[in-house]
């Protein structure tokens, strides 16, 4: 083998190397293929519930997704929509949602946490014995 054979064979091992390394990294996609695999298979079970009695499992006492300290899945729903994934790690949060159907990556909410308050629970909030002047995150501005 020449030199230069060698050479180009030590790097492709090196490159091959790397690529595997990158594959199980945490916070890579191949590494974590296995967890959305799991949860996805969480879905069936969870359309079902819905075809049978109208609305998806309320998060508080569903039975589908165990939640517990040791099981990184959890399932998020407000009845009309639902998101399962899981949380490795401190913030490697994968979440699949019935709304986009598609992985999205990182903490926070579900996207449908993020809509406003319905016109009437807003009215709830404002009470007659707290001026609204002196309240400024009660006002309609």
């Amino acid at each position: 083998m020449s030199r230069g054979t060698g050479y180009i064979a030590s790097m492709l091992l090196f490159l091959l190397l790397l690529l595997l390394i990158a594959a199980f990294i945490p916070g890579s996609r191949g590494y974590y293929l296995w967890y959305m695999r799991q949860a996805e298979s969480y879905i069936p079970e969870i359309e079902k519930f819905k075809t049978e009695r109208g609305y998806y499992p309320d998060e508080n006492n569903q039975t589908i997704v165990e939640i517990s300290e040791s099981n990184p899945y959890f399932y998020e729903s407000d009845g009309k929509q639902y998101c399962v994934g899981f949380s490795v790690g401190f913030d490697d949060t994968y979440r699949l949602c019935s709304t986009t159907r598609s992985w999205t990556y990182g903490g926070g909410p579900p996207p449908f946490r993020h809509e406003e308050a319905p016109v009437k629970t807003r009215h709830l909030l404002r009470s007659r014995f707290i001026p609204q002047d002196n309240c400024p995150w009660l006002s309609t501005g």
